[in-house]
């Protein structure tokens, strides 16, 4: 695998500063694993997306196991619309939109993440919960409430599911290796079916099941804020999940849920970081400082 090298100009003692900053890292890191779910910007932008890619080549040269996880309902959404097939908010599925969906995200968006890699220098392989059967599912079943009423009616959605069990056994075999993971959230039901599955819930699932080092949450939110809305660089699980309680934002809110449940299956830490900055996974993981919020499984 060849050395991935960035130019940048530095002088002496700015490179020295640097290099010393990274050297407690290389050690502490060495041979653990780490899971990374990208969202958002990031898988739309080459320039991050590339950064993104020069990033996890030069951490798995770093003696690091890296396994991704992405959405991309961005992508989704928009063949959809050029195939005239409706596609609402709750992500409501049927037959003829699913397949599309694994079309693009396991097609399309995957192998587009594997190029990158690829072409950085590393060794990637595009999979999906089906292969394998890693990702097994069964068919999601939300609820509303009745207006005016604590009546609650069931909603079917499709062919989105969640996920009744994982079997890691396959990507284990990839710590043996230099090749680089990439799952698509599409995963295979008792009956063969396909089913849509949230990606976050993907990858914290896959983060608990190989108990990797860190996990990783690369998306459009910058990390968790104070009242003063100033990003919280370190937090516990137990504030974490006090922060969770007091969540407005759905999505936000889903971030959170996922990381309590990685931090509460062993896992060391969770990141929560910026992805439309080249390179956050980088500065995140190797500087002192960080760049987003880092939430570790104790809260001394």
């Amino acid at each position: 695998m060849s050395v991935v090298k960035f130019q940048v100009k530095k002088s002496g003692s700015t490179k020295l500063d640097s290099l010393m900053e990274l050297l407690p890292y290389l050690k502490l890191y060495n041979g653990e694993a780490f899971v990374i779910y990208c969202d958002g910007e990031i898988l739309y932008d080459d320039e991050l997306l590339n950064a993104l890619a020069h990033d996890v080549v030069l951490m798995r040269e770093l003696g690091i196991h890296i396994f991704i996880i992405h959405g991309g309902d961005k992508y989704v959404s928009e063949m959809l619309k050029k195939f005239n097939i409706a596609f609402d908010e709750m992500r409501v599925t049927d037959k003829q939109s699913i397949e599309v969906a694994e079309m693009v995200l396991s097609g399309v968006l995957n192998k587009k993440i594997v190029t990158r890699i690829n072409d950085a220098g590393g060794m990637a392989i595009g999979i999906s919960g089906k292969d394998c059967k890693l990702i097994e599912a069964k068919k999601y079943r939300g609820s509303q409430s009745m207006p005016d009423s604590n009546i609650k009616s069931i909603i079917d959605l499709g062919f989105v599911g969640e996920p009744t069990s994982v079997n890691p056994e396959i990507l284990l075999t990839f710590e043996e290796t230099d090749i680089i993971p990439v799952i698509s959230p599409i995963a295979i039901g008792d009956n063969g079916e396909t089913f849509y599955i949230n990606p976050a819930t993907v990858s914290g699932i896959i983060a608990s099941s190989l108990s990797v080092c860190k996990y990783i949450m690369l998306t459009d939110n910058p990390g968790l804020k104070d009242k003063s809305d100033d990003i919280v660089s370190n937090m516990g699980n137990h504030q974490l999940k006090q922060l969770a309680k007091k969540s407005t934002s759905k999505e936000l809110a889903h971030i959170m849920h996922t990381g309590i449940c990685v931090l509460d299956n062993g896992i060391e830490a969770v990141h929560i970081i910026n992805g439309k900055i080249p390179h956050a996974l980088l500065l995140e993981i190797f500087t002192e400082g960080g760049l987003g919020t880092c939430i570790g499984n104790s809260d001394n």
